[in-house]
C-alpha cells in the first residue's frame, strides 16, 4: 500500500457500519469493537447520541497498533451543529501515546486537532473556513510515514469545506486501546459514523487528499489544492492577480507598459524585457516552513532572447538554503535548482533550450517532502538530461518571484504563461492533464482531460478539439 494514491479499496481494516446494533465488525479483518455502550444503527450507518454512546477496542484488537497501520479515514456526518464552546471528540486515543486517531473537533474555533502522539507533543490542527454543518457529509483522511517522521491529514465535504495540512511527528507511540465517540470518559460526540478504514502502511500526501475524494464519490480536479494560480491575463496596471487559494498577488515593476503584450498559451502572457521587469510576492508558505510539504508547480514559457542567468521562476527563503528555481544556464540548457536545508536536490530538465521556435514549451516540477525527490518534467513527460540543478546561489531572496531574482538582476527575456503552485504533488494522470489542457489553449479548469478513466476524452476528441 506504500504510496498507493488512495486508500479507499486498499482497506486492510474496514468497518461499514451496516450493524443495527452491538460491536462495529471488521469486513476486511478480524479487529472487531470489543465494547462499550454500542450506537444505534439502520443497515448504513452508526448514530453516536452525544449522551453516552462510545466503542471501545483493545490493544490486540486496535486497528491502529503501532506495530502496523500507519494510515486511516473516517467518513461521518456530524449532527451537533449548535456546540460552539466544548472541544467534542470524533476519536480518540485511550492512553498517553498512539499512533492513529487523536482527532478533536472545537466548533469555537473552527479546527479539526491531530494528534499523533500525546508525549513529544507533536500535534497541529486545521483551521477551517467555517464549522461543520449537520447536513453535510464529511470525510477526514490521514497517515503518518514512520521512517520520515512526516504526517499528513485532509478534510473534505459536500458542501464545500476543504482543507489539508501535514507536520513532523518525531517519536515513536506505543499500542493501546481505541476510543470512538469520547475520549476516555470526557465529552461525547454527537455523530453518525457511515464509514471507517486502516491501512498497514503509509500512503503519501497526494493519497491522503485523494482518499477524501473517493470517499465523496468526486473526482480530484487540477484546481484542488492549487495554491497559487497567474494565468497572467492583465492587460494594464501593475497588479498580477492570484487566482490560486492563497489570494497573494504579484507587483510587477519595470517598464510595465509593454509587459503584458504577447499572445499567451491560454490568453494573454508576460513578455518581460530582461533588463528590469520584475514581479514578485513576499512569502510563499509552501517554502516558508522550510520544504517541510510537498508541492507542486509548472509554467509555459516561449523562448525570445533567452540568456544565461536569466530566472523564469522561483521561490526562497532568506537563509538562501530553502527554495527552487527555474533557470537558463550559459551552455543552454534549463535548470530546476532545489534546495532543502543545504542540499542540492535539482536537475537539469532539458538540453539545447535556447532554440527561438516560435513555441510555447511547459515545465513542470513536483516535490516529495517525505523523500527528498524532485522530479522534472518538460511538455507532460519526465525529463531529466542529467547533471545537479545546483543550489539557490546569488543573493538571498524571500518569497516569491516570476521572470527574474529581485535581488541579483538575474532577469528574463522569455514570454512566460500560466504559472501555477500546489500544495501537493500531482498524479501522473494530472501531469498528462495539465500538459494537455495547455496545449489546446485551455485553463487548467478546463474541460479537456487526459484521457483516463470517466473523466477522459478519446484520442480522436483529443485530436479534434485541438484542430478546431
Amino acid at each position: 500500500m506504500a504510496n498507493s494514491a488512495t486508500m479507499v479499496g486498499n482497506e486492510d481494516h474496514l468497518y461499514d457500519c451496516t450493524e443495527a446494533s452491538g460491536a462495529l465488525l471488521d469486513s476486511v479483518g478480524s479487529k472487531n469493537s470489543t465494547s462499550g455502550t454500542t450506537p444505534s444503527g439502520d443497515g448504513t450507518k452508526r448514530t453516536f447520541d452525544g449522551v453516552n454512546d462510545f466503542v471501545e477496542w483493545t490493544v490486540a484488537q486496535n486497528p491502529w497498533n503501532v506495530a502496523s497501520a500507519r494510515s486511516g479515514y473516517m467518513y461521518l456526518k456530524w449532527l451537533d451543529a449548535t456546540d460552539s464552546s466544548t472541544t467534542l471528540y470524533i476519536a480518540a486515543p485511550g492512553g498517553p501515546d498512539f499512533l492513529g486517531l487523536g482527532i478533536t473537533y472545537k466548533g469555537s474555533t473552527k479546527t479539526v486537532g491531530f494528534d499523533l502522539n500525546n508525549v513529544d507533543g507533536n500535534s497541529t490542527s486545521i483551521v477551517l473556513p467555517r464549522e461543520f454543518t449537520n447536513t453535510e457529509m464529511i470525510a477526514i483522511a490521514w497517515s503518518y510515514n514512520e521512517p520520515a517522521d512526516h504526517a499528513s491529514f485532509a478534510i473534505r465535504s459536500d458542501e464545500g469545506l476543504y482543507a489539508t495540512d501535514t507536520f513532523t511527528e518525531g517519536a515513536t507511540p506505543s499500542s493501546t486501546e481505541l476510543n470512538v465517540g469520547n475520549n476516555s470518559g470526557a465529552t461525547y460526540a454527537n455523530f453518525e459514523l457511515h464509514e471507517m478504514g486502516a491501512v498497514n502502511d503509509y500512503t503519501t500526501d497526494g493519497g491522503v487528499l485523494e482518499t477524501v475524494f473517493d470517499l465523496l464519490g468526486e473526482d480530484m480536479a487540477l484546481t484542488d489544492g492549487l495554491v497559487r494560480w497567474y494565468t497572467l491575463d492583465e492587460t494594464t496596471g501593475t497588479t498580477i492577480t492570484d487566482s490560486g487559494s492563497d489570494g497573494s498577488d504579484v507587483t510587477l515593476s519595470g517598464t510595465t507598459a509593454d509587459v503584458i503584450t504577447e499572445t499567451g498559451q491560454v490568453g494573454t502572457a508576460l513578455s518581460p524585457d530582461g533588463v528590469n521587469d520584475a514581479m514578485t510576492n513576499g512569502a510563499l508558505s509552501l517554502v516558508d516552513v522550510g520544504m517541510t510539504q510537498d508541492l507542486s508547480f509548472s509554467l509555459w514559457f516561449k523562448n525570445v532572447s533567452p540568456a544565461g542567468g536569466d530566472i523564469l521562476f522561483m521561490a526562497a527563503l532568506s537563509d538562501n538554503d530553502n527554495g527552487f528555481k527555474i533557470r537558463y544556464e550559459s551552455a543552454a540548457y534549463i535548470t530546476c535548482a532545489f534546495e532543502v536545508g543545504g542540499t542540492f536536490l535539482g536537475n537539469r530538465i532539458v538540453d539545447n533550450a535556447w532554440t527561438v521556435d516560435g513555441s510555447w514549451h511547459q515545465i513542470l516540477v513536483t516535490y516529495n517532502a517525505s523523500s527528498g525527490i524532485v522530479t522534472t518534467y518538460y511538455d507532460g513527460s519526465a525529463s531529466d538530461a542529467g547533471g545537479n540543478g545546483g543550489g539557490l546561489g546569488g543573493a538571498s531572496v524571500t518569497g516569491l518571484s516570476i521572470g527574474c531574482n529581485p535581488n541579483s538582476g538575474e532577469n528574463c527575456d522569455v514570454a512566460l504563461d500560466e504559472v501555477c503552485v500546489w500544495n501537493r504533488i500531482l498524479t501522473a494522470d494530472e501531469i498528462t492533464e495539465a500538459y494537455n489542457l495547455g496545449d489546446a489553449g485551455q485553463p487548467i479548469n478546463g474541460t479537456l482531460s487526459s484521457g483516463v478513466g470517466d473523466r477522459g476524452l478519446t484520442l480522436k476528441e483529443t485530436i479534434l478539439l485541438k484542430l478546431r
